[in-house]
Order: structure tokens, then C-alpha cells, then sequence
């Protein structure tokens, strides 16, 4: 496994276990059924988006958010480093259980960018992932993208984007309307490590001060053999 050291060391450069930015989806034959399902995973989303759930959705990493109105990107989580949300689950059952059935997923959420909002340059947690974007809600234009290394990408619904976000990347929204992806990790099959044996290296290992903000490192690993996220409203 990675360590701090070698993170540090390598992270943003190409090596032979990153070699690119963006991967062609179809490499992932796993993940079609998330494809396939991507309209009936939108209507349980707007379904939710209708309900007075507001506490369900957390702001994340708002250190990373820049916009003129102090708004948030907000993540609305089904499974986090394989711990399981009952609660939210129960609420969008048929993508929960898409998700749930979908063996190389650690994490998995709704992710919410408003109109008018960017997340600046930043790096991902580990270079033994690649995030995953569905598009579920993409205003019209080439006004919601994301830029990763050199290599820039507008979303577009129903179509999956697989990238490094071990590199610095950024996203956008310039539109007046809420932007939603599935956003979810699967191992970087490059790396030979499965999403059990990742998820419990990095909880084993935690050191985010916001994730820490939540609960201990105790907490957190109690939860990870529960596989369930009682602790916090994801």
C-alpha cells in the first residue's frame, strides 16, 4: 500500500500505475449496469431532490468551493469506504440497490455542484482509485465541466466519465442550475488492490481533519466492521 512518503512523492506525475487522466468507460464492463440504469437512477434523484431531506445532504470539503453567493457542494452518500447508509438507501431503494450490487464501488454518492460554483485545483485521497462521474442532471450548453491535468470534459447525461482524480483537477458550473453526478471510486485495477482491501487501509489509516471531525479514528473502524455509517448524516 501507498504511505504518506510515497504519496507525497508521486501523486500528479505519470507513472506506469497512473498513465493517464480520463479511460475510456468501456474498460469497465462492471459498471454498465449503472449505465444502462442511469434514467431510472435520475428519477429516484429527483424524487429525493422533491423531499424535505435537506439534513441528509452534507456540505463537503468546503475549503474547496468558490462562488459569490456561499453556496456548497453537497454529497448525499450511499456507501463510504464500503460502510453503508441504511437511512439514505432506504430512500432511493432501486439505485441503492444498484450500487450495492456493484462489487468494485468503495464510495458512492449523489453529488450536487449549484449554479454559479467552482471547486478549485485539488488532488484526490490515494492514487489506487479512479472516480467515476454518471451524469444524472447536466444544464444545457458546455457550461458544467471538469478539467483534469491538461484534459478538460463536459458532462453529458447518461454518459460515464472515468478519470484520475489522484491528479489536480477542478469542476464547474457556470449555469444558474443545480449539476448532479453519481460520483462514486473503484480501484485502479493497476494497482492489484480490491475496493476491501482499500477501504480498509484508508479507514485504518485516517488522517483527514474533516472525516475526523465527524468522529475518531476508534469510531470510524468500529463503524468500518459494521459497514454501516451510524455516525454522521451521510
Amino acid at each position: 500500500m501507498e504511505t504518506r512518503k510515497t504519496k507525497a512523492s508521486v501523486m500528479n506525475v505519470i507513472t506506469e500505475k497512473n498513465p493517464c487522466y480520463f479511460y475510456n468507460s468501456t474498460a469497465f464492463p462492471e459498471l454498465q449496469v449503472l449505465v444502462d440504469n442511469w434514467e431510472i437512477i435520475r428519477k429516484e434523484l429527483i424524487h429525493l431532490l422533491s423531499l424535505n431531506e435537506g439534513k441528509r445532504w452534507l456540505n463537503t470539503f468546503p475549503e474547496y468551493v468558490e462562488n459569490k453567493e456561499n453556496k456548497s457542494w453537497k454529497v448525499f452518500s450511499f456507501l463510504f469506504f464500503m460502510m453503508k447508509s441504511k437511512r439514505n438507501a432506504s430512500l432511493c431503494p432501486q439505485t441503492a440497490n444498484l450500487i450495492y450490487s456493484t462489487p468494485s464501488i468503495l464510495s458512492c454518492d449523489f453529488s450536487l455542484l449549484p449554479g454559479k460554483t467552482k471547486i478549485k485545483p485539488h488532488e484526490g485521497y490515494t492514487r489506487m482509485v479512479l472516480r467515476c462521474h454518471l451524469p444524472l442532471i447536466v444544464p444545457e450548453g458546455n457550461q458544467c465541466g471538469i478539467r483534469v491535468g491538461n484534459e478538460t470534459h463536459f458532462w453529458k447525461e447518461g454518459e460515464l466519465v472515468v478519470f484520475d482524480d489522484s491528479f489536480v483537477h477542478e469542476a464547474w458550473n457556470g449555469s444558474n442550475e443545480n449539476r448532479v453526478v453519481l460520483m462514486f471510486d473503484i480501484p485502479n485495477p493497476l494497482w492489484g488492490y480490491s475496493a476491501e482491501e482499500i477501504s480498509h487501509y484508508k479507514i485504518q489509516h485516517l488522517e483527514d481533519p474533516f472525516l475526523l471531525s465527524f468522529a475518531s479514528k476508534e469510531q470510524w473502524m468500529n463503524c468500518f466492521r459494521a459497514r454501516e455509517l451510524p455516525l454522521v448524516e451521510f
